[in-house]
């Protein structure tokens, strides 16, 4: 199989190697891993996963098909449009489901390449670590953000015109939204000033605190506890009833659909439960490594193709399920995270162990991986051509679905370009910038 990236990785510079020789194997136990610093978590050779890269361009598609149907239902029917008519607008609608999907896998890809970074028990090569870390994360996602907020500037000036006011709030807006703290405010709109500027960026302020507390949350499961995979399993549960403990009582809160949606201490249970998919996944690759067993087997399996077929049809159909059923028996806020969080986890795990074809072979396809390696860029770049296009009368030409796809496919052509010529320049740049190199 053809070399294929880390999915959404910036390796930290001189990472311990991927292979230790280990002298004497650990028992390794389901509750706790050896209490020794040497023989926790021993470093294994970590394979690639290039089918989770290609489920990132499908989760971010999903996104831009929900602003789309949003503008396009605009167009078309107006501010009172009715997004339930079709099973189709039902399911475009539900957008937020792939931003839950980017939180569980970020998780989870943080807990694959970096858990033993931060298990060392020298806090200075500890504190080394993390502002390494804390940099490739920085470089990653914020020089694209800073650009297409400056796009959105002139439009945000244009809205509020020369009114001082509007300027004031305006310029503490982007404030915010530049320093990517935008998501903690829920004051303004029904969803705060999340989605002041280019919306999208909201979820980089989750993104943001889930950086900076990573490497405290591995050094914590890793180092200091060494849970073992019953005890990373309760914590993903405990995650996912606590979320739905929050999510119930926000229901009777006049900014609950902003807490439950956007606050980034709340979406951190998403993250969380990633984190623990991540370690457990580890933790088996670990165990096979040490056993002499394979940890991915040389072929597929069709049950195994038949479980990823069945958990990736779940994950594609749950949006369907609550706009069309469950929303009608369960509270609203239940919709945002807690009711599609088992179906992205039970994906994400699957699809992460690599035992059947969809994995191995059609998630594996080169062109897939390489919208994957554009996603970022294809989140963050869509909403403002398709805001062109609406303001520009697009759709008067085109039309409401021929301009949808004409945006879709511009949308991952501009993408294209910003990733080769700006995203990946700027964030080795910035990179090289902000890690100082040792003497």
């Amino acid at each position: 199989m053809a070399h294929h990236p880390q999915p959404s990785v910036d390796p930290l510079p001189e990472e311990a190697p991927l292979l230790e020789v280990v002298a004497t194997p650990p028992a390794l136990s389901h509750w706790h891993q050896p209490r020794d610093a040497a023989g926790a978590y021993v470093e294994v050779a970590r394979r690639e996963l290039p089918a989770l890269t290609s489920l990132r361009f499908f989760a971010a598609l999903y996104v831009v098909v929900h602003h789309l149907i949003n503008e396009g239902l605009l167009y078309s029917q107006g501010e009172n449009a009715d997004r339930g008519a079709t099973w189709y607008l039902a399911w475009g609608t539900q957008g937020h489901v792939g931003v839950t999907f980017f939180f569980v896998l970020s998780g989870f890809i943080l807990a694959w390449c970096y858990h033993r970074a931060f298990s060392t028990p020298d806090p200075e090569r500890r504190r080394a670590t993390t502002r390494r870390f804390l940099a490739a994360r920085f470089a990653r996602v914020w020089p694209l953000h800073a650009v297409m907020f400056a796009l959105f500037v002139p439009l945000a000036l244009l809205k509020v015109g020369a009114s001082a006011s509007g300027l004031f709030t305006t310029a503490w807006q982007g404030a915010l939204n530049l320093t990517l703290l935008h998501a903690w405010v829920p004051w303004g709109g029904s969803d705060g000033i999340s989605d002041t500027f280019n919306a999208p960026s909201w979820t980089l302020s989750c993104e943001a605190l889930f950086y900076v507390l990573f490497p405290a949350l591995a050094a914590l499961l890793v180092h200091r506890l060494r849970w073992g995979v019953a005890q990373l399993a309760l914590l993903a549960a405990g995650s996912w009833v606590l979320l739905g403990g929050v999510a119930l009582a926000a229901g009777s809160l006049d900014r609950g659909d902003w807490l439950v949606r956007v606050f980034p201490a709340v979406r951190l249970t998403d993250f969380v439960v990633g984190v623990a998919i991540g370690l457990i996944v580890v933790q088996g690759t670990q165990r096979a490594t040490l056993e002499g067993r394979p940890a991915r087997p040389e072929r597929s399996s069709r049950v195994w193709t038949l479980i990823e077929a069945a958990v990736l049809a779940a994950t594609c159909l749950s949006p369907l399920v609550w706009a069309l059923a469950a929303s009608h028996v369960l509270p609203s806020t239940l919709g945002t995270s807690w009711f599609h969080l088992p179906a992205i986890t039970a994906a994400i795990l699957v699809v992460a162990l690599e035992r059947g074809a969809i994995s191995r072979r059609l998630l594996a396809l080169r062109p897939l991986v390489w919208l994957g390696e554009i996603s970022y860029a294809l989140y963050l770049v869509h909403l403002f051509l398709v805001l062109g296009a609406y303001r520009a009368g697009v759709y008067d030409v085109f039309g409401t679905w021929g301009t949808s796809l004409l945006l879709v496919a511009g949308s991952i052509a501009v993408a294209a370009v910003v990733h080769e010529r700006f995203e990946k320049p700027a964030r080795a740049r910035l990179v090289a910038r902000l890690t100082p190199r040792r003497p």
